[in-house]
């Protein structure tokens, strides 16, 4: 038998191992938190070209206040697209750069 450090050579070693593998992932990752469903409310929407733009807010599990967008297209396509920003601690950048002319 493999260690667990060693990565399943294929899908049936996978299937075989995969309890002791997820049994020491959640040993590794020690108590986890409470399961935390967010509870969105939409601030404001505004129709723009070809699609809707809603702003939500949600508190996070730890009390702050975490602001999004939502951009609805006026047809639906099938398609989503998800935008995770960063700010890399420079916190006057981040969501809003969706909107911005780019750099290059």
């Amino acid at each position: 038998m493999a260690s667990l450090s060693t990565i399943p050579a294929d899908r049936y070693e996978w299937e075989a191992r995969r309890g002791q593998i997820r049994a020491k992932l959640y040993q590794t990752l020690d108590d986890l938190p409470p399961l935390f469903i967010p509870q969105p409310t939409i601030t404001s929407s505004e129709q723009r070209d070809g699609y809707r733009l809603e702003k939500l807010t949600f508190p996070n599990s730890l009390g702050d206040i975490v602001y999004g967008y939502i951009l609805v297209p006026d047809q639906a396509s099938g398609a989503a697209v998800l935008y995770c920003h960063y700010h890399g601690g420079k916190y006057n950048l981040g969501k809003d750069e969706l909107f911005d002319e780019p750099l290059f």
